[in-house]
């Protein structure tokens, strides 16, 4: 893993006011090795998120009257584990 070193990077705005901003210093990379990182990454983040949000519960509104509960289980079953999913009827009097 590359080593990151933050300069403070000094520039003046428009109106001639000093800015400081980091600056990011690393090794080179090859665009492969970057691509590599960047995956490594983005599927860390992934996981993270997926812990993140497992055992919460979700609310849909507005459904058509012909999903029912085993359309719903089908239909978000690809985005994860699904523990319950029930379809409740609009209470009408």
């Amino acid at each position: 893993m590359p080593s990151v070193y933050l300069f403070p990077h000094m520039y003046l705005d428009c109106n001639s006011f000093l800015i400081f901003q980091p600056l990011y210093v690393g090794r080179a990379q090859k665009k492969a090795e970057r691509q590599q990182e960047l995956k490594r990454k983005f599927e860390q983040l992934k996981i993270e998120r997926m812990n993140r949000y497992q055992g919460v519960n979700l609310y849909v509104k507005n459904l058509d009257d012909t999903i029912d509960d085993e359309r719903l289980r089908k239909e978000f079953t690809p985005f994860g584990t699904i523990t319950s999913a029930k379809v409740t009827q609009p209470y009408m009097s």
